[in-house]
């Protein structure tokens, strides 16, 4: 099971990095995932996008992993107006929330749960090397999503992968930083992104944040905003017991 979920994990780390209803933003969502039900609240600023830009919907699901489902898409709520004028724009800081269909249901207990650690210490500096074929594998399925969804053939490329390291281990969480670069069809930049596993209610919620072509001082930056949000998602899934 331990291997499972960590190949799981590998596999949705670099899932909708390339992405490029209610009538307002939402603060919090809460998703109906088997018997049970997990909130996701939105990051401090931001606010909830998925079901608000369905332009910025259709980008992420199309850049997403094929075994993964999309829960939720956080921008800054000082971006909206931007993004009501004209979808159309590349994101510069955003989040996303993910789940595994394979094991979205299944209940994950703690004892699970360190077990992913354990090894995810273990395996994921191979796992995430620059010649691995999950980075193959990742080019492969966005160029075909993208593809689909824009029409035209689109190529996608990814260079100079760079994991920079866990920064939270936890009973509840597993966060590691990482860098790369992209061409898609010879437009170039960079993405600079958090990973975070996170058990809320006896699931893993798989939690991203993304910052577009960094600048200095994103990444301690990028891992704040990391903690705080996955604190206040575990929190927010305690039972009254654990509060």
């Amino acid at each position: 099971m331990k291997s499972l979920l960590l190949l799981l994990i590998v596999v949705s780390l670099v899932s909708g990095l390339v992405a490029q209803a209610p009538s307002a933003g939402t603060l919090s969502e809460e998703f109906q995932l088997g018997s049970r039900s997990v909130k996701v609240p939105a990051p401090d600023g931001f606010m909830g996008a998925f079901t608000r830009f369905d332009k910025i919907a259709e980008r992420m699901i199309a850049t997403e992993d094929a075994g993964n489902e999309v829960l939720t898409v956080h921008l800054p709520a000082s971006e909206f107006p931007k993004f009501e004028a004209n979808q159309d724009q590349d994101l510069d800081l955003y989040t996303k929330v993910s789940v595994s269909k394979r094991v979205k249901t299944l209940d994950i207990s703690p004892s699970m749960f360190a077990d992913v650690v354990s090894a995810s210490e273990k395996q994921i500096v191979a796992l995430l090397g620059p010649n691995s074929d999950i980075f193959k594998r990742v080019e492969g399925n966005t160029g075909k999503g993208l593809t689909e969804l824009w029409g035209n053939e689109t190529t996608v490329r990814i260079n100079e992968p760079k994991y920079l390291g866990f920064f939270e281990k936890g009973t509840d969480t597993l966060s590691f930083m990482m860098s790369m670069n992209f061409d898609i069809n010879n437009r170039k930049f960079s993405i600079l992104n958090t990973t975070s596993f996170v058990r809320a209610n006896n699931r893993v919620l798989f939690i991203y944040t993304y910052k577009r072509n960094p600048i200095a001082g994103d990444i301690e930056k990028l891992r704040s905003l990391a903690s705080k949000w996955t604190k206040e998602i575990r929190d927010a899934n305690k039972t009254p017991s654990q509060k």
